[in-house]
């Protein structure tokens, strides 16, 4: 994946998911994750992978 994926959107440091130092290939799996799992995240449930490791 090209690194530069992330940094197209101006607003891709707030993302709920977004943490410094994640690669381009963390930042698109935790996008992904997170459109498959919007429900939990508007009720406030929602945990990034990175978080549950």
């Amino acid at each position: 994946m090209d690194k530069r994926y992330m940094y197209d959107d101006p607003f891709y440091d707030e993302e709920p998911f977004y943490r410094v130092g994640m690669s381009a290939d963390e930042f698109r799996r935790e996008k992904n994750y997170l459109n498959e799992n919007i429900e939990s995240f508007v009720k406030g449930d929602y945990v990034p992978l990175w978080k549950q490791k």
